[in-house]
Parts: C-alpha cells; sequence; structure tokens
C-alpha cells in the first residue's frame, strides 16, 4: 500500500521506523515533476464575478501581495501561523516540509514555471476524465486583475 501525505504528517511518518518513504516530490529538480493537487494553488474568480467586479478581485489580490511581502520579511511569525492550532513539537518541522525558504513562498504570480504547472494540473484533470472540454490555461487566465494590485499597491505606496 501506498499514500500521498502532506505537510509535516507526511515528513514524520516518513521518519518513522514503520514506514519507508518512497519518494520525496520536494526533491525533484524540475518543478513540473512536484505539480499535484495543491501544486501549484490557483487564486481563482468566477468569469461573471471579475466582469461585474473588476476593482473588488484586485483589491483583493492586492491584500494578498501585501501578506506575501509581510511573510517575507517574518519568517517566524510565517511558521507560527502554519502550526497554529496543531501540537507545538510539529513547527520544527514545517521547513523540512515545506522547505526552509516556506515563508518566501506566498506572492501571488502568473511566471512562466507556474502557468505550465496550471497546464500540467489541467491536462491531468483532462486525462483522467475530471474535465470534459480541454481549454487552453493562458487564454483561460485574465492577467489584469493581478496587474491592477500591483498598481494599487503602487499608487498607495507613493501616496504614503
Amino acid at each position: 500500500d501506498a499514500v500521498f501525505l502532506r505537510f509535516t504528517s507526511g515528513l514524520q511518518a516518513a521518519h518513522h521506523p514503520s514506514y519507508r518513504e518512497l519518494i520525496n516530490i520536494n526533491t525533484l529538480k524540475d518543478p513540473l515533476l512536484r505539480v499535484n493537487n495543491g501544486t501549484p494553488r490557483p487564486i481563482t474568480v468566477d468569469r461573471a464575478f471579475l466582469d461585474k467586479n473588476p476593482e473588488l478581485v484586485a483589491r483583493y489580490l492586492a491584500v494578498l501581495i501585501r501578506t506575501a511581502d509581510w511573510a517575507s520579511k517574518n519568517p517566524t511569525a510565517v511558521l507560527d501561523a502554519l502550526n497554529a492550532g496543531k501540537k507545538p513539537e510539529l513547527r520544527a518541522w514545517i521547513p523540512l516540509s515545506h522547505g526552509k525558504h516556506v515563508h518566501q513562498s506566498f506572492l501571488p504570480q502568473l511566471s512562466e514555471q507556474y502557468i505550465a504547472g496550471l497546464t500540467e494540473q489541467k491536462n491531468w484533470l483532462r486525462d483522467w476524465g475530471y474535465i470534459a472540454h480541454d481549454f487552453d490555461v493562458e487564454e483561460w487566465i485574465d492577467p489584469k486583475p493581478l496587474q491592477r494590485a500591483h498598481e494599487l499597491i503602487h499608487s498607495q505606496s507613493l501616496a504614503a
């Protein structure tokens, strides 16, 4: 039998004497081989909602960008937040399960690598019959809300 485990529970199981780790996808050099049901994690919104509320979506993304900026400067607080509600002893496992730079991984972005990862996710869902009709991920993505979010942050920093 084999199971896929994430977060600290997966790492703890891999170190348990009764279990054997078969593969740790976090160690794979090719980021596309690390794609799974939780990576990458897209931020999605219904197209009709976006058409009706583009500024609201941009403001939401701006909050996420500011939060990512805060997280990049507060690694200890990020570890505390990721371990909130869990056993305190698991906190030490977070850098091992998520990487020592987990605090720098929250920035919403549309990089080529990220889009390639989304395409891999979509293709898997299509190939296994979860999506009936194929589509082009790059056409599905609307970059304007993220661009507008960066504009909002820039204009607010100039006003400050």
